[in-house]
C-alpha cells in the first residue's frame, strides 16, 4: 500500500513540476520568438542550476557535511559536479550513503531527474515545436469541442495572408466583442516540417498557434478527419437560440502560386476533398432488424469553407461542384432522396410547389438542404482589396454629421452636368479591374427622371492588349472601346455603335412580350379593401402608363458602363502631358474625371503617380484663383500600410483643397482580416430583416405601390422588426442565411454596403420636410435597381426575358421602367431595410 503509494507521489510531483516547466518554456519562448537561443540557454541554466542548489543545501545542513572553511570550498564543488553529473546520473552514487533523511534523499535524487528531463525535453522542443502541439491537442481540443464554447479556425498552408487572417482572428477574440474562444490550428500534408529559422514558423510559435505537418497516405481522407474534433451539436436540428452556443469550424484553403496569390486548383481540390469526406462520414445508411435501409445523418456539422483564389470567381463552378459531391455520395449509399422531404421539413427548411411536382425535384431539393451544411466562401486578393476600397470609400464621406458634407457624398456620385461619372484607371491588372467594377456598383445613381448615371472609365495600362479582349467577352453588357495608343479620353460617338450592338437584345417584341406580362399581372391583383373600383383601375392605367410599350421607349433609359482601353502607361510623355494640359476655368483635362484609381501592381508606383498626381491637382487648383473644383477622388492601392503615410495628402492639405480626397486602400490586413473575410453578422441581420418583410408582404406586394393612398416607405418601413437582436433571435436569422448559395451571400454583402448611401438620402430628403413622398421612395427604388443591377453586370450577367441562372442570364437586367409591380416592390424593401439597418438594430 504504502509502496504504491509513494510511486504514484512521485511520478505526480515529477509530472506537475514537469508540466509547470514545460508551459513556462513554452510561453517564454512565443514571447521571445525571434532569439535563436537565448530562451534555452535561460531555462536550462534554470534546470542546472535548480539541481545544484538542491544538492548545494543537503549537503551542507548534512552533519557529516559540517566543517571549516576548506570543507565549505570542497561541499561546494561537490554539490556543482553532483548537480552536473547528476544529469547523466553518475553523480548520485557517491553521496547516497551519506543521506540520513529519506527526504533529502528523495529531494538530491528528484532534482537531477528534473534537470535531466527539462534538458532532454527542451532539447527536443528546440527540434520540433509540433511535438507541443500534439500534446495541447491530446489534452485540450476534445475537450473544448465538447464544451461548446470554442471556434476552431483550421488552415491548411502557413503563408503571410494566411497568419495575418489567424492574427486577426485571434485579436477579434481576444476583444470584449465575444464571449467565446478560438483555436487556430495549422495542419496539413502541404506543411513544411517546423523550422525555428523560417520567420513564419516563428509567428506562428509566438502566438501559440498548432502547428502539424504530416505526410499524406494514399488513403488519407483530409485534414479535418485527420483532426477527428467530435461533433457535439447539428445545427438544424439542436437549433441552438444563441450565437454563443453554437460551436462553428471555419476550414481555410489558402496556398500560393509563384505570384503569391491564390492557388485556385490546388485550393478547391482540398476544399472539395475535405467536403466529399465529411458527406460520406454524415450520410450513414442503416440496415434495420426487419431487414429495411434507413438514412441517419450523423455528425451533421456546419462548417465554413474559405477558398483562396486567383481568377476571378466563378460562383456557379463552386455551387454545381458541390451539389455533385452530395449526389455522388448519396448515389453511392443507394440513397432515395425524396423519402427525406419530410425529414428536412421538420428541421425546418421551406419547400416550394416547385420542389415537389416529381421525385427529381424532390431529390434536387434535398441534395440542396444537404449543402446547407457546407458553406463555401470564395476569396480572391484582387476582390477583396476592391472591397476595402469602397470601405474607405465610406469611412471618407461619412466621417461627419453635417447636412452640408452628407451632400457632398451625394455629389460625388451624381456625375457631372452630362450625367456621367468618369474614372482614370491607372493599372489594369487582377487589382485595377476589380477597383474599377467594386467602384462601378458602388456608385449607382439616377436623374431626376430614373435615368442612370452613365459610368465611363479610361484605363492606361501598355498590357491591356492581354486583358481587354477577355474582360469584354466576360462582362458582354460593358462597352469596351479600343483605343490602342490613342491617350484623349473616349467621347460619346466612339462607343455609340457598340451601344448600339449591345441594345440589340431588347427587342419590339421583347419589350411588348414584358408589356403584356405586366397587363396580365396587374388584371390578377385584388382591389384592396377601401379603394373604389375606378380609383383602383386609374392606379393601374397610371403605372401602364409609364411602362415602356416599344425599342424606342427604353432606349434613352438604358445606359451602358463604357470602358475604354489605352495600350499606353501613365508614366509616358505623351499621357502626362495630356494630363498636364493648361488651365481654362475649370474645364481641364482633369476636371472630367470624378475619381482616379492607381492600382499599377506595386506600391512603389502608385505611391510615385498619386503624389505627382495630388501635387498638379494642388497646383492648378491653385492657379485657378481657388475656385470651387467638382469633387475628386483619388484611390490608392497599397498593399503595405507602412506607405500610407508616404501620400502626400494631410488634413492641412485637405484644408487647402476640400474638393480632393485621397483614399489610400489594399493594406494587407484589413484585406485578410476577420471583419472582412469572416464576419457576417450584418449581411446575416439585412437578409432576416429583408425575408421576414418579404414574408408580411407577399400577397399584399401590389397595394404597396398602386395604393394611391399609401405612402410607399411607410407602409413598408411598418412591417420591419427593427428590433432584431442577433443573439436571442440567433438561430431563425443563421438558418435563413446558411440556406443561401454563395452568390445570393454575396449579393447581401453588397446591398449591407450600399445601405449607408440609402441612409444619406433619406436624411437629405426628410431635411425641409416631414415624410418623404412617393416619388422620392421611387427614385429610391430606382437608385436600389441600378444597384441590383450593376452588381449583377460586374459579375457577368446578361439580359434575357427567360431567367437561368446558371447561365448568369436575368430578365430584371433592364431599365426601371421596364420592371414589374413586384420587382419593384422588392427594391422599395432593399431601400427600407437597408435604412433600418443603417439606423443601427441590435446585433452580435
Amino acid at each position: 500500500m504504502y509502496i504504491a503509494l509513494g510511486i504514484g507521489c512521485s511520478i505526480l510531483i515529477m509530472a506537475g513540476m514537469y508540466a509547470l516547466s514545460m508551459y513556462g518554456y513554452f510561453k517564454l519562448r512565443q514571447k521571445k520568438s525571434a532569439s535563436k537561443f537565448g530562451v534555452e540557454i535561460a531555462v536550462l541554466s534554470f534546470a542546472v542550476l535548480f539541481s545544484i542548489v538542491i544538492k548545494g543545501v543537503i549537503i551542507f545542513i548534512s552533519e557529516d557535511a559540517r566543517g571549516n572553511f576548506w570543507q565549505s570550498m570542497s561541499n561546494t564543488f561537490k554539490a556543482v559536479y553532483s548537480g552536473i553529473g547528476g544529469l547523466t546520473f553518475e553523480g548520485l552514487s557517491d553521496f547516497e550513503q551519506d543521506i540520513v533523511s529519506s527526504i533529502l534523499q528523495c529531494l538530491y535524487a528528484g532534482s537531477s531527474l528534473y534537470a535531466g528531463i527539462m534538458i532532454l525535453s527542451v532539447l527536443t522542443a528546440k527540434i520540433s515545436y509540433e511535438i507541443y502541439s500534439a500534446i495541447r491537442k491530446l489534452f485540450g481540443f476534445n475537450a473544448k469541442m465538447k464544451k461548446g464554447n470554442t471556434d476552431f479556425y483550421i488552415f491548411d498552408a502557413v503563408t503571410e495572408e494566411s497568419i495575418t487572417l489567424a492574427n486577426s482572428v485571434s485579436d477579434y477574440y481576444a476583444s470584449d466583442k465575444t464571449t467565446r474562444e478560438c483555436e487556430i490550428l495549422f495542419i496539413g500534408p502541404n506543411l513544411d516540417s517546423f523550422d525555428s529559422k523560417e520567420e513564419l514558423h516563428r509567428e506562428v510559435m509566438a502566438h501559440g498557434y498548432y502547428y502539424w505537418s504530416y505526410s499524406e497516405k494514399p488513403n488519407d481522407l483530409g485534414v479535418l478527419d485527420y483532426l477527428k474534433l467530435p461533433v457535439v451539436t447539428d445545427f438544424f436540428k439542436d437549433k441552438p437560440n444563441q450565437k454563443d452556443s453554437e460551436t462553428r469550424i471555419h476550414f481555410f484553403a489558402m496556398s500560393a502560386n509563384e505570384k503569391l496569390s491564390g492557388l485556385e486548383s490546388a485550393n478547391s481540390s482540398a476544399v472539395f476533398k475535405e467536403i466529399r469526406t465529411l458527406a460520406n462520414k454524415m450520410i450513414q445508411v442503416k440496415t434495420l432488424k426487419d431487414g429495411n435501409r434507413e438514412v441517419c445523418f450523423e455528425r451533421a456539422q456546419v462548417t465554413d469553407f474559405y477558398v483562396l483564389t486567383d481568377n476571378d470567381i466563378n460562383y456557379e463552378f463552386y455551387k454545381r461542384e458541390l451539389l455533385s459531391i452530395i449526389s455522388e455520395v448519396c448515389e453511392q449509399k443507394n440513397v432515395v432522396l425524396q423519402d427525406y422531404v419530410e425529414y428536412f421539413k421538420n428541421l425546418g427548411f421551406k419547400f416550394e410547389e416547385n420542389d415537389l411536382q416529381d421525385d427529381r425535384a424532390k431529390a434536387n431539393k434535398v441534395i440542396r438542404c444537404i449543402s446547407c451544411y457546407f458553406q463555401l466562401h470564395i476569396i480572391n486578393e484582387a476582390d477583396i482589396a476592391a472591397k476595402r476600397l469602397t470601405v474607405e470609400r465610406k469611412n471618407v464621406f461619412l466621417k461627419k454629421e453635417t447636412l452640408q458634407e452628407k451632400n457632398f457624398y451625394v455629389n460625388d456620385l451624381v456625375g457631372d452636368l452630362e450625367n456621367n461619372f468618369r474614372v482614370m484607371v491607372l493599372g489594369f491588372g487582377t487589382n485595377g479591374q476589380q477597383s474599377m467594377k467594386y467602384l462601378y456598383r458602388s456608385t449607382a445613381c439616377v436623374s431626376g427622371e430614373k435615368v442612370p448615371t452613365r459610368f465611363i472609365a479610361d484605363v492606361y495600362d501598355p498590357q491591356t492588349a492581354f486583358s481587354a479582349g477577355l474582360f469584354g467577352f466576360n462582362h458582354p453588357m460593358f462597352i469596351c472601346v479600343d483605343k490602342g495608343s490613342v491617350v484623349d479620353a473616349v467621347e460619346q460617338n466612339e462607343w455609340a455603335d457598340e451601344e448600339k450592338h449591345v441594345k440589340l437584345m431588347f427587342k419590339d417584341e421583347v419589350v411588348k412580350k414584358y408589356y403584356d406580362e405586366t397587363c396580365e399581372k396587374l388584371n390578377e391583383y385584388a382591389k384592396p379593401e377601401g379603394v373604389d373600383e375606378e380609383e383602383w383601375n386609374n392606379c393601374k392605367n397610371i403605372y401602364l402608363s409609364s411602362a415602356p410599350q416599344t425599342l424606342s421607349a427604353i432606349e434613352n433609359n438604358l445606359i451602358f458602363p463604357v470602358v475604354a482601353f489605352h495600350k499606353i502607361s501613365a508614366f509616358e510623355d505623351g499621357f502626362l502631358k495630356y494630363l498636364d494640359k493648361g488651365v481654362e476655368g475649370n474645364c481641364t483635362i482633369k476636371s472630367r474625371y470624378k475619381a482616379f484609381i492607381i492600382a499599377m501592381g506595386k506600391d512603389e508606383l502608385n505611391i510615385t503617380m498619386a503624389n505627382s498626381l495630388i501635387a498638379d491637382l494642388m497646383h492648378e487648383y491653385a492657379l485657378s484663383g481657388n475656385k470651387s473644383f467638382p469633387t475628386k477622388t483619388i484611390y490608392v492601392n497599397l498593399r503595405d500600410r507602412k506607405n500610407y503615410n508616404r501620400i502626400n495628402w494631410s488634413a492641412l492639405s485637405e484644408q487647402k483643397m476640400p474638393y480632393l480626397k485621397v483614399v489610400p486602400y489594399g493594406a494587407s490586413e484589413d484585406m485578410f482580416s476577420y471583419e472582412t473575410i469572416v464576419n457576417d453578422n450584418q449581411s446575416t441581420l439585412y437578409n432576416y430583416s429583408y425575408s421576414m418583410v418579404a414574408e408580411k408582404l407577399k400577397d399584399d406586394a401590389h397595394k404597396v405601390i398602386l395604393n394611391c393612398k399609401g405612402a410607399l416607405l411607410d407602409s413598408i418601413i411598418d412591417k420591419i422588426d427593427s428590433g432584431v437582436d442577433y443573439n436571442t433571435q440567433y438561430y431563425e436569422i443563421r438558418k435563413s442565411w446558411l440556406t443561401l448559395d454563395s452568390f445570393r451571400q454575396q449579393s447581401n454583402y453588397a446591398v449591407n454596403d450600399f445601405s449607408s448611401y440609402y441612409k444619406v438620402l433619406y436624411d437629405i430628403f426628410l431635411s425641409t420636410k416631414t415624410k418623404i413622398t412617393n416619388e422620392q421612395a421611387l427614385s429610391l427604388s430606382a437608385v436600389e435597381h441600378e444597384r441590383w443591377l450593376r452588381f449583377h453586370v460586374a459579375n457577368g450577367w446578361f439580359f434575357n426575358p427567360v431567367r437561368c441562372d446558371q447561365i448568369k442570364e436575368h430578365n430584371c437586367i433592364c431599365p426601371f421602367n421596364m420592371l414589374k409591380v413586384s420587382s419593384i416592390v422588392y427594391d422599395l424593401m432593399n431601400v427600407a431595410v437597408s435604412m433600418e439597418r443603417s439606423k443601427g438594430a441590435k446585433n452580435g
